[in-house]
């Protein structure tokens, strides 16, 4: 299929390519100078620290944890977020959780932050309370596995 190009070039491209949102520009350098200044993304819309309107400051991590944007927290990460059952401890206790300070949730619900369910450990005292259930789960792993 031929196709004119915006600079006025006519090119050969396949139907395959336009219905993936391709083959719009004779080469690489035309469709750089036709995007330049222009965002590619919708995303790139936003000057940095301009959100969308639906922005809500929080979101579930990959394991499943409430993160709440945080930026000016001293220990969030990278992206400025912070695990919301931390945040909700020590609020509790007032002062900020150290490294070593882990908080465990006593029914096992993740999202579940409220402060009667959450429970001040060292990583010690956390592996204790978790252990005999990875112990467990891992012995019925192997016995799946060997009866296969």
């Amino acid at each position: 299929m031929t196709k004119a190009c915006s600079c006025g070039n006519e090119f050969k491209t396949y139907v395959s390519k336009i219905a993936l949102g391709r083959g719009k520009f004779c080469s690489v350098g035309c469709a750089n100078g036709y995007f330049k200044g222009k965002s590619f993304s919708p995303k790139s819309q936003f000057k940095k620290g301009q959100h969308p309107h639906n922005f809500v400051g929080r979101h579930l991590n990959w394991a499943g944890y409430v993160q709440i944007h945080s930026p000016g927290h001293p220990n969030h990460d990278a992206r400025g977020y912070v695990k919301e059952h931390r945040l909700v401890m020590e609020k509790h206790i007032g002062r900020y959780l150290t490294k070593e300070e882990q908080i465990h949730h006593l029914n096992g619900k993740k999202q579940d932050n409220r402060i009667e369910n959450l429970q001040l450990t060292t990583h010690k005292e956390h592996i204790k309370i978790h252990g005999p259930l990875i112990l467990k789960r891992w012995h019925k792993t192997l016995q799946s596995c060997l009866a296969s």
